[in-house]
């Protein structure tokens, strides 16, 4: 019932478009369980440098749109930007059965209770914050597709996103300290 009542309170917002979020404030100080059992991440921590955090649910269409773009784009960064997925109020295994369906290669993390999205002020679903040494420099809600969420990390965190994905290796892990 709790995740139904998120699903519900999020799925308003459920491919809108524009702003959102609260800029210049931190990362939430939250702890996530690893969709792939690796090692839990604290958001708050999860290094300086560049980051995309995407936000995301099973029940959200526009999510599951945009997930492609998403790796084409962290592909193409080489390891240049960190970029993150955080599973919204889904049950463990549905999310680890949708990124395996999707077949997304970033690092992703389960936030059960919503606590990141409410945090970060976002008011619908998809979600992604460009961060900056620990800094939400800008919350989008809605969809990205490859092209603006190139042209986003281009004009928010001035890195030059390459046209084509890179090779299969360079990609965000877990520990990477940008």
């Amino acid at each position: 019932m709790a995740a139904g009542l998120l699903a519900s309170a999020l799925g308003a917002g459920c491919a809108g478009g524009g702003g959102g979020g609260r800029a210049g404030d931190p990362l939430p100080d939250v702890d996530l369980e690893s969709l792939d059992g690796g090692a839990p991440l604290r958001l708050a921590d999860v290094g300086d440098g560049p980051v995309v955090v995407n936000l995301w649910a099973t029940w959200c269409g526009p999510c599951r749109a945009e997930m492609p773009a998403f790796d084409e784009v962290d592909r193409a960064l080489g390891g240049k930007v960190r970029v993150v997925g955080v599973n919204v109020g889904d049950d463990p295994g549905a999310a680890r059965r949708f990124v395996d369906d999707v077949g997304v290669g970033f690092p992703q993390y389960l936030d059960r209770d919503g606590t990141v999205h409410t945090e970060l002020g976002a008011t619908g679903m998809p979600a992604t914050a460009f961060v900056d040494d620990g800094q939400v420099l800008d919350l989008h809600t809605g969809a990205l597709g490859a092209g603006e969420l190139r042209d986003r990390i281009e004009r928010q965190l001035g890195v030059t996103v390459p046209a084509g994905p890179a090779p299969a290796g360079n990609r965000s892990a877990p520990g990477d300290d940008h």
